[in-house]
C-alpha cells in the first residue's frame, strides 16, 4: 500500500492519457506528452512500451505500436522519455507494457525504470501469481503495480487482485480490446467499483473505450480516475500535420 500516492490519486481524480512512446516519432510523443501535461488535459501518462504482440489492445494501438518499433523503441527508450517528461513537470508517469518484454530482462528494466523516475508498472497480460513473485523486486526499486479488473473478474480473483494492487485498479469498462466505444454500462460499472472499494479502499480508474471529455466526466463521477488511449492515438493518426488541435478536442 502506497498511502501518499492513494491519496493523492482519490483527491484529484486524475485523467490519465495513454501514449505509445515512438509514435509518430520519438520526440514527437515527448511533445506530445508536455503537451497533454502542460494544458491540464492529463494529471498522469502511461508511457506505452512497444510489442509485437499486443494482445489487449484494438487496431488503433497496434497500428502505434508497429510504427514505434519500426522506429526501433525499446524499453530504454521508454525510460529516456519518462525521464524527460518528469524533468519537464514532476507528475506519476507509468510505464506500461507487456510482460514478456519486461520480464526478458526484469531487474535491469526496473533498475532503469525506477532511475527515470516512474512511478509504477501496468501490464496487462501479468496474472496474481506473477504479480506476487516480482513484488519483493517491486517494493526493492520502489515501483507500484496496477491490477486489472474486468466486468466478468469473479468475487475471489477480485480480491487477490486486490490485495496485491500497490498502484491502481484499472478496471477495463468491457469486454474485447482497447479501442472507443459509443456506449458503456455506467450503472454496472459503478457497482463493480463498489465491489471493489468494499475488499480494500484502492484508487480504481476506469478506462478501454472512452473517448471524449463527457466520459471521461462520467467515468470520475463513479470512480477515482479516467484512462484515455486510442481517441488520442487515432487523432494523431488521422491529423499528422495537425494533431494537437484534434487532440483539443477530445478534452473539450
Amino acid at each position: 500500500m502506497n498511502k501518499d500516492f492513494w491519496d493523492t490519486f482519490k483527491k484529484t481524480k486524475p485523467t490519465i492519457v495513454y501514449l505509445t512512446v515512438g509514435f509518430p516519432t520519438y520526440s514527437e510523443s515527448v511533445e506530445i506528452a508536455k503537451f497533454l501535461v502542460s494544458n491540464g488535459y492529463a494529471q498522469i501518462i502511461e508511457a506505452g512500451i512497444p510489442f509485437s504482440d499486443p494482445i489487449a489492445d484494438g487496431e488503433v494501438i497496434q497500428y502505434s505500436t508497429q510504427v514505434a518499433l519500426k522506429n526501433g523503441i525499446m524499453i530504454d527508450d521508454v525510460a529516456k522519455f519518462i525521464e524527460e517528461l518528469k524533468s519537464f513537470r514532476d507528475i506519476p508517469v507509468f510505464a506500461m507494457g507487456y510482460y514478456n518484454p519486461i520480464y526478458a530482462n526484469l531487474e535491469r528494466n526496473l533498475e532503469k525504470l525506477k532511475k527515470s523516475g516512474a512511478q509504477g508498472l501496468i501490464i496487462p497480460d501479468i496474472n496474481v501469481e506473477e504479480i506476487e513473485a516480482i513484488l519483493p523486486l517491486l517494493k526493492e526499486y520502489g515501483l507500484l503495480i496496477c491490477g486489472f479488473v474486468a466486468p466478468n473478474t469473479n468475487e475471489k480473483r477480485m480480491k487477490e487482485i486486490v490485495r496485491k494492487t500497490t498502484g491502481f485498479i484499472y478496471l477495463v469498462s468491457s469486454y474485447g480490446t482497447t479501442g472507443m466505444r459509443d456506449y458503456l454500462n455506467w450503472e454496472s460499472l459503478r457497482n463493480i467499483v463498489q465491489k471493489v472499494k468494499g475488499i480494500e479502499n484502492v484508487p480504481v480508474a476506469i478506462g478501454f473505450g472512452i473517448k471524449n471529455a463527457e466520459m471521461i466526466r462520467k467515468a470520475k463521477e463513479i470512480s477515482d480516475g479516467a484512462i484515455i488511449g486510442s481517441a488520442v492515438i487515432n487523432a494523431i493518426k488521422n491529423s499528422p500535420s495537425n494533431y494537437f488541435s484534434e487532440i483539443e478536442k477530445i478534452f473539450k
